[in-house]
Order: C-alpha cells, then structure tokens, then sequence
C-alpha cells in the first residue's frame, strides 16, 4: 500500500514535474512511470493528497489532477476478467473526500476532478454512493454563496 508520506508527495512531485519536461525522453520516463503506479493500491489517494498540497504549484497540482481523472476514467469500471486498480478501501476513500476536495480546489483543477466526480458517480450513484447527493446539496447550500462551489 503507497501511503503519502511526505516522500511519496516529494517522489510524485519530481514525477509530475518531469511529465511537463520539453525533454521527451525525461517526459516519457515520468509517464510510463506513472502509468505503471496506476495498479499500485493507494496510489489514487496519493495524488489526491497531492492536490491538497496548497504549497505545490498549480501547474503539478493540475499534472495531478490530469493523472486522478485519467487513473478513474481508464480504471474505476473494471472488467470482469480483471482485477481492480483501485481497491474498495481507496474506493470508499476517494469518495468520501473528492466533492470537498473539488469544491475548494485552484478553478484550473476543479474541471478535472468534475470530470472524475461524474465518471464515479455513473457507476456508483445511487447503489454505492448514497452519500453524494446529500454531500453535494450541503455544499451548494452553504452561505454565503460561494462561485467556486457551484462551479466546480
């Protein structure tokens, strides 16, 4: 299990960096290296820890973000023949932090992590994610109105 210490966060910081390297063969390493991190459990979480890291620029917290919402669009539905990507404890994680983690997120990140709410909830809305409705209505019912909630 990848837990996010403050090693992994520096270690996937280096990573992200190096995906936004004009340097093809650096680009490539870092993407095939996080390609590769996809399967390993817990590393969902991490990059969702990354994004909460209010001192990393927002150009990775954006590579982070990018990478979250390509990781559940290519892996939270899983083949029959196959086994999950993402286990059920990061699942259940994700889900319990991505709606408060989007709605105070950079505007330049909130698209990304829209586009991952949505793919999750097409699968997992209602049956196994009864508590998004409730938790998306307590945060656009909050006072004063805040833009960045809506919009994100």
């Amino acid at each position: 299990m990848l837990e996010a210490t403050p090693e992994n966060l520096q270690t996937l910081s280096k990573c992200l960096e190096s995906t936004l390297s004009s340097e093809t063969t650096t680009r490539k390493q870092a993407e095939t290296y996080i390609n590769d991190m996809y399967r390993q459990p817990g590393f969902a979480l991490l990059l969702l820890k990354f994004l909460d890291v209010e001192q990393a620029p927002v150009e990775l917290r954006l590579a982070a973000a990018i990478q979250f919402k390509n990781l559940v669009k290519f892996h939270w539905v899983v083949p029959h023949d196959e086994p999950p990507a993402i286990g059920d404890r990061d699942r259940e994680t994700i889900k319990g932090h991505l709606v408060t983690l989007m709605v105070k997120a950079h505007p330049r990140i909130q698209p990304q992590l829209s586009e991952a709410l949505t793919i999750i909830g097409r699968h997992d809305f209602p049956d196994r994610w009864q508590a998004l409705l409730p938790e998306l209505v307590s945060k656009l019912g909050m006072q004063p109105l805040d833009y960045n909630i809506i919009n994100g």
